[in-house]
């Protein structure tokens, strides 16, 4: 029969404790990056729609 110390317990509490802390700073990153994204291309299609087809392009080249 296997006996479990107290050490192997707390270095599994401390490795679950270690993934949820990372796949919480993923979540917050993708996230992050889908509002940035989002925010850009709104960005962009207003400016398109504001500026017209020539001044966008030249907008666009810059």
């Amino acid at each position: 029969m296997t006996q479990m110390t107290v050490e192997g317990e707390k270095s599994t509490a401390a490795a679950g404790s270690a993934r949820r802390g990372v796949v919480g700073r993923l979540s917050w990153g993708l996230a992050d990056q889908a509002a940035s994204s989002l925010s850009n291309f709104l960005v962009g299609i207003y400016v398109a729609r504001s500026l017209g087809l020539t001044a966008f392009g030249v907008f666009s080249l810059a």
